[in-house]
């Protein structure tokens, strides 16, 4: 068995028996097959870890995991990884967003 077999095999028994961490691991794993990989990410961020939810604004706001491109849904995630906690995977992108939506404003009101 490969080390990346294994680590997926750990990250699916960490994330049946509840494991934040294993839950993102698990569903990563996945790819962009969305069908599978989107359901872990959802169930680690609905337990109100950080990094899960920073992962899923990363997903909508980069089509990543099969999540497809959702600017303002993206966001929302990132806003509820800081208020978790989360200011070091969620800040920055939250910050590059809202100044790209600040841009967009800016250029069309001239």
């Amino acid at each position: 068995m490969s080390w990346q077999d294994e680590f997926i095999a750990r990250a699916k028994k960490g994330a049946e028996k509840g494991d934040p961490e294993s839950m993102v691991n698990y569903g990563t794993s996945f790819g962009n097959d969305s069908k599978k990989a989107l359901p872990w990410l959802e169930k680690a961020a609905a337990g109100g870890w950080g990094p899960a939810i920073s992962t899923l604004g990363s997903a909508w706001t980069n089509g990543s995991y099969g999540a497809g491109i959702d600017i303002p849904k993206g966001i929302a995630f990132f806003q509820q990884a800081i208020a978790a906690g989360e200011t070091d995977w969620a800040g920055q992108p939250l910050a590059k967003h809202l100044e790209k939506a600040k841009l967009k404003l800016k250029k069309s009101r001239s």
